[in-house]
């Protein structure tokens, strides 16, 4: 069986390019050949809330990038390359310590009872069933954490307390108005040649994603 990966972050830094290697490693022993993998962006749901006029520019580099994606896999056109020795370096020192992380800092988790309407959100949307109410019917954290922040980020109440990292400020509460935000008039790029800071790494990604858009469609 021949399979595509399809991942998305906040972030297209190279250090990231390895981040899918133990899933391809879990691909290969089933036999299974990965022939394309395509890293889509997508607004941060925690360190800090992403602008949105810089979203609709993510979401126009998506719908492009998804016609790439659509034409190489339809025609059987591979991608993929081996990932280089550094990349896998830091995905090996970072992966662990942040599965540990969210492990640790669930210990600190807490629910605002005075703000929370016990909608259920937070444990229906929980990937890892670490969220439960417990005989007393308060809201109570495992210790299964994967970080994703699905609990504080959809919390209609803003009711939930993240641990340490939102004592450091790293919390974004309340999705993306993805359909308002489509709407928005996209009449100069947020992202040039000159972007520095966190958002550099967007500058690589984009030419990239525009070059090979343009060399398929021509447009």
């Amino acid at each position: 069986m021949k399979v595509f990966i399809y991942k998305n972050s906040g972030e297209t830094e190279h250090a990231n390019d390895a981040s899918s290697k133990y899933v391809l490693r879990k691909l290969r022993r089933d036999g299974v050949i990965m022939k394309n993998e395509y890293h889509f962006i997508m607004p941060y749901n925690i360190h800090f809330r992403f602008d949105n006029y810089l979203v609709k520019e993510m979401l126009l580099m998506d719908s492009m990038l998804m016609d790439i994606l659509v034409y190489e896999v339809k025609n059987g056109i591979a991608n993929w390359k081996p990932y280089k020795l550094w990349p896998r370096l830091v995905s090996a020192v970072v992966s662990r310590p942040q599965y540990i992380g969210g492990n640790v800092n669930s210990f600190l988790y807490k629910v605002d009872m005075d703000k929370c309407i016990d909608c259920g959100l937070c444990i229906k949307r929980c990937p890892t069933k670490n969220i439960y109410h417990d005989e007393q019917g308060v809201i109570r954290f495992h210790h299964n954490c994967l970080m994703c922040m699905r609990c504080s980020f959809y919390c209609p109440k803003d009711a939930i307390h993240i641990g340490f990292l939102e004592d450091w400020g790293w919390k974004v509460n309340g999705g993306y108005d993805f359909k308002k935000i489509e709407k928005i008039n996209y009449d100069k790029p947020f992202i040039t040649p000159q972007t520095t800071g966190f958002f550099k790494c967007y500058v690589e990604t984009y030419d990239k994603i525009r070059s090979r858009h343009k060399e398929i469609f021509g447009e």
